[in-house]
């Protein structure tokens, strides 16, 4: 059985390499969230695996780790039609991620962020969570799995009302 390198240049390239890694992966993130801001999530299709799962879930931030499932999507060919289904074909959707963490193992990693988003034309601002499970291949860094946790909105309404009073006014 051979033994990992432990010298000194190893060190260096295995560090530089996680730097490279986590970089990559905020890069792929933000690049989602730029393409839903500026209206082109057919883009997004890219950075998601074949074989893809997408969550939408709902929670009392009251209740952390209790959620309800909302919409579930399977495999790309799913992905690219939930877009206008979920969000509405005329709204303006302006995520803003925070507080992104980042945890590698080899070449898989998750990562986890809080996301605001303002909605336009209806003026509403909801916040959220993303949970992500990514994997590292030929073309890079990919999600594999991207959870999204709906905490509620900015006005005071959790997930459920908030999503509904979106609902009744979504074009």
């Amino acid at each position: 059985m051979k033994s990992a390198d432990t010298s000194p240049g190893a060190d260096l390239a295995r560090r530089v390499q996680a730097i490279e890694d986590h970089r990559a992966i905020t890069d792929l993130i933000y690049r989602y969230t730029e393409a839903i801001r500026h209206q082109r999530p057919v883009d997004c299709l890219d950075y998601f695996t074949e074989d893809a799962v997408v969550e939408l879930r709902h929670t009392i931030p009251d209740c952390p780790g209790q959620s309800t499932l909302h919409e579930r999507f399977v495999g790309r060919k799913a992905l690219a039609s939930s877009f206008d289904e979920t969000a509405g074909s005329s709204a303006r959707i302006w995520p803003m991620i925070h507080n992104l963490r980042i945890e590698l193992d080899g070449d898989r990693a998750r990562a986890c962020c809080v996301m605001m988003s303002t909605i336009w034309p209806h003026g509403k601002e909801y916040v959220g969570e993303y949970r992500d499970t990514l994997r590292k291949g030929p073309d890079g860094w990919l999600f594999t799995e991207r959870v999204f946790t709906l905490f509620g909105d900015t006005e005071g309404q959790y997930s459920e009302a908030a999503h509904a009073a979106y609902e009744s006014v979504k074009c």
